[in-house]
């Protein structure tokens, strides 16, 4: 698979192919922290680049996650 998605206690762990791996806070996400470990590992890539969990009506945008982990990065 092109990106590779995993969690750890605290954080949501995002690879895109030939990216940096992100490793981001649950607490930026209020629906995934509150999910459960198994809800959390119910999710689905589409192809528009997206992480679907259709348990907990979340959608994340790969994309998006990069341009924001590179913004963070900039301003400290």
């Amino acid at each position: 698979s092109p990106v590779v998605v995993y969690f750890s206690v605290e954080c949501l762990h995002v690879q895109a192919k030939g990216k940096a791996q992100l490793n981001i806070p649950l607490q930026n996400f209020p629906r995934l922290e509150r999910a459960t470990a198994e809800q959390r590992e119910r999710f689905t890539l589409n192809g528009g680049g997206g992480i679907h969990w259709e348990d907990i009506d979340e959608d994340i945008n790969i994309e998006a996650l990069y341009a924001g982990a590179i913004r963070d990065m900039t301003n400290r």
